[in-house]
């Protein structure tokens, strides 16, 4: 199987090495080569030049993991709309969105409603326009963290954060690329899913004590009752092969 991943970034190469890994023929694309390896097949792509999108078209895969994050942008819009209309038909297409399209206060799952004029639901509604043409499948990732990447290295020593009894909607790297690779092994062509881990601690307890355990300057958070916001991520364990494995604790516990 070929499968093709718009998005060379922290997420979209590691998912490429993991599938060549297991025997897929894998392109990645990206602004600039040095992102490739050499058992990649690597194309230049830019969401603003039409013309950097022909490398789908020489490449042709069945799937296409699109690794794009979400941004408030209209360029962004245009790019999926366009590129979706124009190179996605007949192909099996997998989207990472975010579970920032859900309102800030609440709980929320699959069939919750969510933010229709944010920029999130924007980007998702811009490749549902023309995705009669094509399969999808929407993934709203939680916050994504690992071992290299935490959102306590923006937070440490930060005074009045908001939302103390709020709690943390985070997901590992690894349960994305597994989560990524069971779609594309099942017979899942459309749908959509959270992806969140299971583990949904209070907000001032997790990041305090991951400032500790990484031995950064504590932060501080507002002494209010705040927002609470929890996001659940329980669909997707439903799909055959798929189970939370990554720790949001880092080993800490």
């Amino acid at each position: 199987m070929k499968i093709m991943i718009i998005g060379g970034g922290w997420l979209g190469m590691s998912l490429a090495k993991r599938l060549k890994k297991d025997g897929y023929e894998v392109a990645i694309t990206g602004r600039n080569r040095v992102i490739a390896t050499e058992d990649l097949n690597f194309f230049q792509f830019e969401i603003a030049d039409r013309e950097s999108w022909s490398g789908i078209d020489q490449f042709d895969p069945e799937v296409v993991v699109i690794c794009i994050p979400p941004l408030k942008s209209d360029d962004q819009l245009f790019f999926l709309e366009e590129f979706s209309a124009s190179r996605l038909k007949g192909r099996r297409v997998i989207y990472t969105s975010s579970t920032g399209v859900y309102y800030s206060e609440g709980i929320f799952d699959e069939e919750s409603l969510v933010e229709e004029s944010g920029w999130i639901r924007k980007s998702e509604k811009s490749l549902l326009s023309d995705s009669v043409s094509f399969d999808l499948v929407i993934l709203r990732l939680g916050g994504l963290i690992d071992q290299d990447r935490h959102p306590i290295y923006h937070l440490q020593g930060r005074k009045d954060l908001s939302d103390p009894n709020g709690v943390v909607n985070l997901v590992h790297r690894i349960d994305v690329i597994h989560a990524i690779k069971c779609l594309i092994d099942s017979n899942i062509h459309n749908g959509l899913y959270n992806l969140v881990s299971p583990d949904h601690p209070k907000r001032e307890e997790y990041y305090t004590k991951m400032a500790g355990f990484l031995k950064l300057e504590l932060p501080e958070f507002k002494k209010e009752k705040g927002n609470y916001k929890e996001v659940k991520g329980d669909k997707i364990t439903q799909l055959q092969g798929f189970k939370y494995q990554g720790d949001i604790w880092l080993s800490l516990r």
